[in-house]
């Protein structure tokens, strides 16, 4: 069976990748909020992401928590792995994915679309700590989250550790980019499962990894631990082959419209809190969205992908992704050194949507020229690198 998605549909400029660009956007957006109001102790409530809401008895806390279920960062993370899925197999369908040279010019290209922004948004973290903007004393009036992040004084091993994406210490993000690249490596043997192989045999390999998805989930902090994601990746590969022949199967010939879209969010939003065994969610909401988003992006729900601000950031997602938290982070200490404690603790909701607001904007701005000077230079390198030399 052939996938009912053509390459032809995954130009560079075409819709279909426009409006997956923009979801991922989104979901960078996503992470960037739920970090920000995470910052703050909020009415003295620590950890308030833990708590359920009717475990929560002050507005203010009540409020952020309701926004944190939006801004759900465990899902963003589902829609990040099972884009890179999708986008990942579509792509090896354009370029015909066969042998040594092809697996290799596949690391290289996708080595040089992750590792030089990233290289540079540890220089940058690295610069800061330098000059003394760390949190080596914490904040009283901070959430652990936030006293969780640069306590201790930097070491050549913890840099090593970083810049080889084996730590996260110095970017809070960098366990998904891990991820990533780790899955990389053998992603073109998930990829020749999902084209090749027969429909049962595809399905038992997916069964399969999602019960290592939840063994690894309880070593979650080892190497072992990346493999529970794995299985996220491979449903993204199944989407453009499986999902219109399972839709119709289930559905008929029902237009994908607005309660499609609405059960597909819903879903998303809440499936991680419903299935904790696995650490970042089921991923069956990131899917349904995506599968829709495939198949019907011109539909009236999906406008929203399409406008400028959010094409934009879509474009510069995996920049703004990196570079959110460490903006946070320096506007975070510099409130903490100019504004009373007793004035951020009075007023902790209205505390953390300014400071929402104000990183994400000024990350908007530095994912550009991110973009621009950083990561597009260094797609075109791997690109050049691959075209000459394998």
């Amino acid at each position: 069976m052939k996938s009912s998605i053509t390459p032809a549909a995954i130009q560079e400029d075409g819709p279909f990748v426009g409006s997956l660009e923009s979801l991922r956007g989104v979901a960078a957006l996503m992470v960037a909020i739920a970090h920000s109001l995470l910052v703050l102790k909020i009415n003295q409530i620590d950890e308030i992401w833990a708590k359920q809401l009717w475990e929560i008895d002050t507005f203010d806390a009540w409020v952020v928590k309701l926004m944190l279920i939006f801004a759900n960062g465990e899902a963003a993370v589902t829609i990040f792995f099972v884009l890179s899925g999708v986008v990942l197999g579509l792509s090896l369908d354009n370029t015909k994915l066969t042998g040594m040279r092809s697996y290799l010019a596949f690391l290289v290209r996708r080595a040089f679309r992750i590792y030089p922004a990233y290289i540079v948004s540890i220089l940058f973290v690295l610069l800061f700590l330098s000059i003394g903007i760390d949190n080596h004393n914490g904040v009283s009036i901070a959430s652990t989250f936030f006293n969780w992040q640069y306590r201790t004084p930097l070491s050549l091993s913890q840099i090593a550790l970083n810049l080889t994406l084996l730590d996260s210490t110095l970017n809070l993000v960098s366990w998904t980019i891990a991820v990533e690249m780790a899955v990389a490596t053998f992603f073109p043997v998930l990829y020749f499962i999902s084209r090749r192989w027969p429909g049962y045999a595809v399905f038992v390999v997916l069964l399969a990894l999602i019960v290592l998805a939840v063994f690894s989930a309880k070593n979650y902090e080892s190497v072992l631990g990346v493999l529970q994601y794995v299985y996220l990746f491979f449903i993204g590969l199944l989407i453009p082959r499986y999902g219109q022949p399972t839709f119709r199967l289930v559905f008929g010939n029902r237009i994908i419209g607005y309660k499609w879209l609405i059960f597909a969010t819903l879903l998303f939003l809440v499936e991680s809190q419903l299935l904790e065994r696995i650490q970042s969610g089921f991923g069956i909401g990131a899917a349904l969205i995506i599968f829709g988003l495939l198949h019907n992006h011109q539909h009236g729900g999906w406008k929203i992908l399409e406008w400028h601000l959010i094409r934009k950031l879509g474009r510069q997602s995996y920049s703004f992704y990196l570079w959110h938290w460490p903006f946070l982070f320096i506007i975070s200490w510099l409130m903490f050194k100019l504004v009373p404690f007793q004035l951020i603790e009075g007023y902790s909701l209205a505390a953390s949507i300014l400071l929402c607001s104000i990183s994400v904007s000024i990350t908007y701005w530095v994912s550009a020229i991110s973009y621009k000077f950083i990561e597009a230079p260094s797609i075109r390198t791997g690109k050049h690198l691959v075209s000459r030399f394998i």
